[in-house]
């Protein structure tokens, strides 16, 4: 299985990369900004959108990104998102 993993430079990204490595065959990472995930962003879309075509089977990424949703959807990808609260 091949995973990409779209960071926001969160705390979990070396956790979450360590753990997606023992899980899956290979694990691609990008790294943005949150405020560059949110809203209409051409340069993230293009490339997800070619890192997709490597034949990426999920899309992960820490907390919900609506552009990475958008994204997966329309290119018939699985997105994950993984979000932690403390009470």
């Amino acid at each position: 299985m091949k995973v990409l993993y779209c960071s926001w430079y969160e705390n979990s990204k070396k956790d979450m990369v360590k753990a997606l490595d023992t899980l899956a065959d290979e694990v691609f990472v990008i790294e943005h900004s949150v405020k560059e995930y949110i809203g209409d962003n051409k340069e993230i879309e293009y490339e997800v959108i070619d890192i997709l075509a490597n034949g990426i089977d999920v899309v992960i990424s820490f907390d919900f990104l609506p552009v990475l949703s958008d994204i997966s959807s329309q290119q018939n990808c699985c997105y994950i998102t993984a979000s932690i609260y403390f009470i």
